[in-house]
């Protein structure tokens, strides 16, 4: 995606649509599932962090983040804030 948007000089947002467009998939990290979800917010509620949870799960923090906020949990401050 980065060297589209270099090459073209274009946003993400653009490339996104684009790509929308053509029925081209762009996530590279696939949404979790309501199980998964379920095992992410035992996991972060027990004390992991987002990326410990997330590494758990072969997903990414902010794809963990976005599910754990989707089930009004309470997100810790980050670390060194």
């Amino acid at each position: 995606m980065k060297q589209i948007m270099a090459e073209f000089n274009i946003a993400r947002t653009t490339v996104d649509r684009i790509a929308r467009q053509h029925n081209i998939a762009t996530r590279k990290v696939p949404a979790l599932t309501d199980a998964q979800v379920d095992q992410a917010v035992r996991l972060y509620e027990s004390g992991l962090s987002l990326a410990a949870t997330a590494k758990q799960l072969a997903s990414s923090p902010n794809t963990v983040r976005a599910a754990l906020i989707g089930r009004a949990v309470v997100l810790r401050p980050r670390s060194g804030s």
